[in-house]
């Protein structure tokens, strides 16, 4: 059947308007971080010091954004009221990029970060030796259970667990929840995001051999209501200082806290 000649330049304009909405979202989310990991691709192959950046980049991602994701990361806790003199549980905490941060902001013994990658915990070890923070004693240990069998009677004023949540599927979430209310002080707080849209990110995706698991604010506060917990959105983590032109810049991070006031221990 022949299409007219008025139909099929209709189709064309709407295949065309298709085609170039697509270019602009790549052009949006990927263009300015392709022209950087240009850039970072060429120094590693030539510095030593790039090239180290690369592997500890590698263990966290995205590639070239040590510096900003570590600023974004203590500028956040800072906002909501991290001081000093709290203890702070860093879940999912790699090879320290905001964890440096940490360290070096809280009093000593107030750091705690916990991790599945032995690999990643040696590196974060290196850098607080380099950094001249051992000083601080920060405990760093290797836990695949969120510190369920690690971390007995700790108690923690602040829980940070930067973009892992969506690695998580809904049995491992609940097991999560669990050892926050466990650990959480009776007034304190966890942070944790999920993706946020625009995204290009699907449930198809993966990173590092790692899932994606689309959860939304509501289904994580079902999951966190069966532990006691309540959930709040704060909104786009890029409003909290994340480099906007990457792509999970659109993530929501989430507040969690105790449904009830609890006792102080």
């Amino acid at each position: 059947m022949l299409v007219p000649i008025s139909n099929r330049s209709g189709q064309s304009i709407k295949r065309v308007g298709a085609m170039f909405a697509k270019t602009f979202r790549y052009i949006r989310w990927f263009a300015p971080l392709s022209f950087k990991l240009k850039r970072y691709e060429i120094a590693r192959r030539i510095f030593p010091s790039a090239k180290r950046q690369y592997e500890l980049d590698s263990m966290v991602g995205p590639w070239g954004y040590w510096e900003e994701l570590r600023h974004y990361q203590i500028t956040a806790l800072k906002t909501f009221g991290m001081m000093p003199h709290h203890r702070l549980l860093d879940i999912g905490c790699g090879p320290l990029q905001g964890g440096i941060a940490f360290i070096r902001y809280l009093d000593a013994v107030k750091y705690t970060g916990i991790d599945i990658s032995q690999k990643s915990l040696d590196a974060g070890l290196q850098l607080i030796e380099e950094a001249g923070l051992s000083s601080k004693e920060p405990v760093l240990l290797r836990s695949d259970s969120f510190g369920k069998n690690e971390l007995t009677e700790r108690n923690f004023d602040y829980i940070w667990c930067s973009q892992m949540l969506y690695h998580l599927d809904e049995g491992l979430l609940e097991k999560l929840m669990a050892q926050v209310a466990k650990f959480l002080a009776p007034d304190g707080r966890f942070y944790g995001d999920i993706i946020g849209y625009p995204n290009e990110v699907t449930e198809s995706s993966s990173w590092n051999g790692f899932p994606f698991y689309m959860h939304t604010a509501e289904s994580v506060e079902k999951i966190a209501r069966r532990s006691g917990l309540t959930v709040r959105n704060l909104g786009q983590i890029s409003s909290y200082g994340y480099p906007s032109e990457v792509i999970l810049g659109t993530n929501n991070i989430l507040e969690l806290a105790h449904e009830q006031p609890l006792p102080r221990q």
